[in-house]
């Protein structure tokens, strides 16, 4: 098992949440913000150890620019490997 740095109990391990899940937060965030024309909001994501995200979304004529900025470092590869499908599913709302 992995020990903490302060020799106390066990470091959790990080597991992924069903992808599904960590999509349909990122991208229901990202629609709450566009559909009101634009703002930032700070998401606490579930489970926990996930972190936060800071959605940051503007609409100029019609385009919606979105920037995401998040806590943990699997979160941020998370995202960048599914940039493609976040367009996508936030395209289909």
């Amino acid at each position: 098992p992995q020990v903490s740095a302060t020799g106390g109990a066990p470091a959790p391990s990080w597991s992924p949440p069903p992808e599904a899940d960590l999509q349909q937060q990122v991208v229901q965030s990202l629609w709450l913000r566009a559909r009101e024309g634009g703002g930032e909001a700070r998401v606490r994501l579930r489970p926990d150890y996930l972190g936060e995200l800071t959605v940051r979304v503007s609409v100029h004529q019609g385009v919606v620019s979105a920037r995401l900025e998040v806590e943990t470092p699997a979160v941020r590869e998370w995202v960048e490997l599914h940039e493609a499908s976040l367009r996508e599913a936030l395209g289909d709302h």
